[in-house]
């Protein structure tokens, strides 16, 4: 969306100071991210479902797109959220394929079930002896960038339907498809999907040693997009 100018931001109220604490961070990195792109946000801080719905009424008036961030209470009335952005006509981003899987337009975050196969093997780890606190935390290293072809014809726009990855824009005619249609992309460089990125001393990628603290990251990620009808 080239001429895109005003995104509304829509996430939960945190309700302990931990999430408080993460939230804000993301926020703050978000807001900065739309500075260097000329974009204003705002934010919509929501609890239930009909704080939901006053949110979209509010944000149809004067944003032209909506930046949704996952927690339980949305994630809960995700069908209530895809079905509202497609109704007043707000292409939304989300974190995981699974509101993608349920209507919405695109997603692009770190596949969850990766998540979940990595923390099992903590687990071994842990059972057969190994002392937690001499296992490095793990950054992702796999994300996921997820467009559903349905939502972006019959929702988004209806007299020129246009499919976007990456930086490349085709007509639908090009990208529709009948089965999903899937590429990798593996990069590290300034301003790619994913990039390298400063750790603490005590982290590390998926199967490589901490390095320093504040070390630069040695390994690209890897960027897996889908494009379905």
């Amino acid at each position: 969306m080239p001429p895109l100018q005003r995104v509304a931001v829509i996430y939960e109220k945190p309700s302990t100071e931990g999430e408080k604490h993460f939230r804000e961070e993301l926020l703050t990195d978000l807001d900065a991210a739309a500075k260097r792109l000329s974009v204003r946000t705002a934010r919509f801080e929501v609890t239930s479902e009909k704080s939901i719905d006053r949110a979209f009424t509010d944000m149809k008036r004067s944003f032209q797109a909506v930046i949704v961030l996952a927690s339980p209470v949305l994630t809960t009335h995700r069908p209530r959220i895809v079905d509202l952005a497609a109704r007043h006509r707000l292409p939304a981003i989300y974190e995981y394929r699974i509101w993608v899987d349920s209507g919405g337009l695109v997603s692009y975050g770190v596949k969850i079930s990766d998540h979940y196969r990595r923390a099992a093997q903590f687990v071994e780890r842990i059972l057969k002896g190994a002392k937690p606190a001499d296992i490095p935390v793990e950054q992702p290293a796999v994300f996921e960038l997820v467009i559903n072809m349905k939502t972006a014809k019959g929702s988004v726009s209806r007299s020129r339907s246009q499919c976007w990855a990456g930086r490349t824009r085709s007509s639908s005619s090009s990208c529709s498809i009948n089965a999903a249609d899937s590429y990798e992309q593996r990069s590290a460089s300034p301003g790619a999907l994913c990039r390298r990125t400063t750790v603490p001393s005590g982290h590390s990628a998926p199967g490589s040693t901490p390095g320093p603290a504040s070390a630069t990251s040695p390994w690209a990620c890897t960027v897996r997009a889908s494009i379905f009808s």
